[in-house]
């Protein structure tokens, strides 16, 4: 039987191993060699040990990056097996203890009795990872940390069972790329904030004040109407867009939408601070590089139409601040807040190349802004109600940051 294993797991890596390879009467161990009769039997036990830990690794994968949507009972049924076996090889309770109770440490196998431990919580849990928490010392670690620990464990029962190979148990490079958030959120969050994002993640934004940004590119319809190839108005659309998207989420943006003639976004106050930045400074330096970035790009499309409309075309802003309910409804982000609808007419009130601020937003940026760059207008909505704004001059803002302050009150991150 032992013959047939190792041949086996010769065989997963593409080589094969005999046991007459192994010293049939001594295992590497920490601290130990001879086992006369029972050799053989923990021999067989540790063999079966890491044939199971290879068998999880292979559910684990697919589960975690789907974050508990793949391989649920399966990986749970092949923990619940790693743990059986290894509380036969080391004990029900195999750490060391202090008088009272506490785990010591360092400890023999640390790492992998941890890893144990976890695995045996969760099984008797709903959560979506293992964790485990023990008076004077709590491990809760992400799908890497699990992965890491799960190589070493392998490789050391390798190397104590004597076996001549190194087991390769590494994450790929673009794993990541797979991950279910990734798949789900990577066209509208930032790429730094992408695995952070649950359930809770979403609440705490909805609690939180929200910058909304409305961007509409005036006389859109010209550009269709007057242009001489179809696909060349599709391709423009489609690269702004995509820059668009881009200066968003490189400023910790989250972009909501493409609307056909402009987008819809988002600043939020909780992402901003949990990634040490001040959502204002942000959603100011993005107006700012979508400006820049639009003026010449709609300028050159323009001198391409058969015909110049009298209008210039170009990008207007329209920005407001308030409480935003963010909602994961079936992978897309559905957002609702009267922040939205009154960024909406802002947009409205506004020409090619302007934002347009709300009152709220006005007065939180009410030090930075002057006559220089800032002046008050008066318009009207579609169904009658008239009202003030602002139009800035967005590129003679200058505004100081709270990102200092704010740093002192970020959560701490998930450990890596």
């Amino acid at each position: 039987m032992l013959n047939k294993l190792v041949t086996f797991m010769g065989k997963k890596r593409n080589r094969q191993y005999n046991l007459s390879s192994i010293h049939s009467n001594r295992i590497k161990t920490s601290g130990s060699t001879d086992f006369g009769n029972s050799d053989e039997e923990l021999l067989r036990k540790k063999m079966n040990l890491l044939a199971l830990l290879l068998s999880f690794e292979k559910y684990w994968s697919p589960y975690s990056l789907s974050d508990g949507s793949l391989y649920k009972e399966e990986a749970k049924e092949e923990a619940g097996k790693v743990v059986s076996l290894f509380k036969d090889l080391y004990g029900v309770d195999f750490f060391e203890r202090s008088e009272n109770g506490d785990i010591l440490k360092p400890s023999e196998k640390m790492e992998q009795k941890l890893f144990v431990q976890s695995l045996s919580s969760w099984l008797s849990t709903e959560e979506l990872f293992p964790n485990f928490a023990q008076r004077n010392f709590t491990v809760n670690r992400n799908r890497n940390y699990f992965q890491n620990v799960l190589a070493k464990f392998e490789n050391d029962l390798v190397e104590e069972l004597g076996l001549p190979i190194k087991l390769k148990c590494t994450t790929s490079s673009n794993e990541d790329s797979f991950h279910k958030n990734v798949l789900k959120w990577a066209a509208q969050l930032p790429d730094e904030v992408i695995s952070k994002v649950d359930d809770a993640y979403i609440e705490k934004m909805s609690n939180c004040d929200t910058l909304v940004l409305v961007g509409d590119i005036r006389r859109s319809q010209d550009l269709m109407t007057y242009g001489t190839d179809a696909n060349k108005y599709r391709d423009n659309i489609i690269e702004f867009m995509n820059k668009t998207r881009q200066i968003l989420k490189q400023n910790c943006g989250l972009y909501d939408r493409f609307t056909g003639d402009g987008f819809v976004a988002y600043f939020s106050e909780y992402m901003c601070d949990q990634e040490g930045k001040d959502y204002y400074e942000m959603m100011l330096k993005s107006c700012r590089e979508i400006l820049e970035f639009s003026k010449p790009f709609f300028e050159k499309w323009t001198s391409l139409l058969r015909r110049i409309p009298e209008t210039e075309i170009g990008l207007c802003i329209g920005v407001d601040s308030g409480k935003v309910s963010f909602k994961d409804l079936n992978n897309q982000l559905f957002a609702i807040g009267d922040a939205c609808v009154w960024a909406t007419r802002m947009n409205s009130a506004g020409e090619n190349g302007d934002v347009i601020l709300n009152n709220i937003p006005y007065q939180v940026l009410s030090n930075a802004l002057n006559a220089d760059n800032c002046k008050r207008i008066n318009s009207v909505t579609k169904g009658g109600e008239h009202f003030s704004a602002y139009r800035l001059t967005i590129k003679n803002i200058h505004y100081e940051s709270r990102r200092e302050r704010l740093q002192e009150h970020r959560e701490p991150r998930a450990i890596s």
